[in-house]
């Protein structure tokens, strides 16, 4: 009498923790990627790219890397106000929008000039 009992907690626990496996986490940020170039389309490395959410005020901070590359990881939903400065060229500033589990691309050409001080 025991045995039956068992097997059919057995399988009601396995298809439990099958089905819960199966269930995706969720995800509230997304994510900025891109790369920052000059006007000829050649990687600018050290790049300063900040992104700064409007409706909190919070920013971040990355530094484009070896290909021009950078990426902002976990950013909360928001239309951020994304500047680029680097020396020699002009500080570019644009707007861009992060969805949830989306990741939103962002290139950058910088003019050449002066960067403001």
């Amino acid at each position: 009498m025991l045995k039956p009992y068992s097997l059919r907690f057995s399988c009601a626990l396995i298809l439990l923790l099958g089905c819960a496996l199966c269930l995706p986490a969720q995800i509230t940020t997304g994510e900025i990627t891109g790369t920052v170039m000059d006007a000829s389309g050649a990687a600018v490395v050290g790049a300063t790219v900040t992104a700064v959410c409007p409706d909190t005020n919070q920013s971040r901070s990355v530094t484009s890397g070896g290909a021009g590359e950078y990426t902002f990881y976990d950013m909360p939903n928001c239309t951020y106000k994304v500047s680029v400065a680097a020396q020699g060229f002009k500080t570019t500033v644009r707007n861009v929008r992060v969805d949830v589990a989306q990741t939103t691309k962002a290139d950058f050409r910088l003019e050449e000039g002066q960067r403001p001080g």
